[in-house]
């Protein structure tokens, strides 16, 4: 019958021919004859697996991801969620609590965004209406040129950047919580996003304030090192603890010897102005 009648066209048309011609034959019956049918599963036609297409930035803010945290459950003083805001390109995070995911609250905090470091060429979130609200839309009257991607544009993983970025904002944000013995974590998000920026990504083998700045952060927050691989710091103005592998104790020796060089030569010089000026008034 599935050959003769239907042709091998599957379970739905066999079973459908089937019923017109026998009673008391159970579509399961249909469904184990079909499996067993090499003909069938020969020309059974499987569905190809796309594969991700990476997401290529060339530079700081070519593509800001934002996505939210749900923080319900640890409510804090009217604060539900955190917007966490990534650049693709330098992976820096910028982290801002919030009473709920509406337009107006989402727009605020980027606007201010926009005013400091300028509008993005892509916004992209898939956190659905929040950001498809009129007000996020009116941003495109200040800045008519940003395009804003709702949604999982090309691939489902095209937001997998921000959203492991959500694993470690959590996990941080519990390590400080801990520490602080708080459950103010509104109060702990800009250490979390000082953290965040000054650990290495393995992708640009630098810290993302690095990637932006152009210079290591003066002071290292060493609190999360077991959360990422922080770029040892140093301030821009201890350029001798850098040429001596770090060695405090013999670059302060180096310090002091400079100091006394410049002393015993300035003594020098101000004795050989007063004998010079001895020797003509004689």
């Amino acid at each position: 019958m599935n050959a003769t009648a239907v042709g091998h066209s599957g379970r739905d048309k066999t079973w459908t021919e089937i019923k017109t011609r026998y009673a008391g034959i159970p579509q399961q019956a249909i469904s184990i004859f079909i499996n067993m049918c090499d003909v069938c599963q020969t020309r059974r036609s499987f569905p190809k697996v796309t594969s991700g297409k990476p997401i290529i930035s060339i530079g700081f803010l070519t593509r800001l991801q934002v996505d939210s945290i749900d923080m319900r459950s640890m409510k804090h003083d009217g604060f539900n969620f955190i917007m966490h805001a990534k650049d693709h390109f330098t992976k820096s995070s910028w982290l801002f609590a919030l009473p709920s995911k509406e337009a107006h609250h989402v727009a605020l905090h980027l606007r201010n965004f926009f005013y400091t470091f300028g509008p993005p060429k892509i916004l992209q979130s898939d956190n659905g209406k929040e950001f498809v609200a009129n007000i996020i839309l009116n941003l495109k009257l200040n800045w008519p040129d940003l395009i804003i991607i709702n949604g999982r544009p090309r691939h489902p993983q095209s937001q997998g950047l921000i959203e492991r970025a959500n694993a470690v904002v959590q996990k941080m944000l519990g390590k400080w919580l801990e520490t602080n013995k708080s459950l103010d974590w509104p109060q702990g998000l800009g250490s979390v996003m000082l953290a965040m920026n000054n650990c290495i990504s393995q992708s640009t083998k630098k810290t993302p304030y690095e990637m932006v700045f152009g210079q290591p952060l003066i002071d290292n927050n060493s609190e999360y090192a077991d959360d990422c691989s922080p770029i040892p710091i140093l301030s821009s103005n201890t350029y001798v603890l850098q040429n001596d592998n770090n060695d405090t104790q013999a670059s302060h020796k180096r310090i002091r010897e400079a100091e006394k060089n410049y002393i015993r030569t300035a003594g020098s010089i101000f004795l050989f102005k007063i004998i010079l000026c001895v020797f003509i008034y004689k």
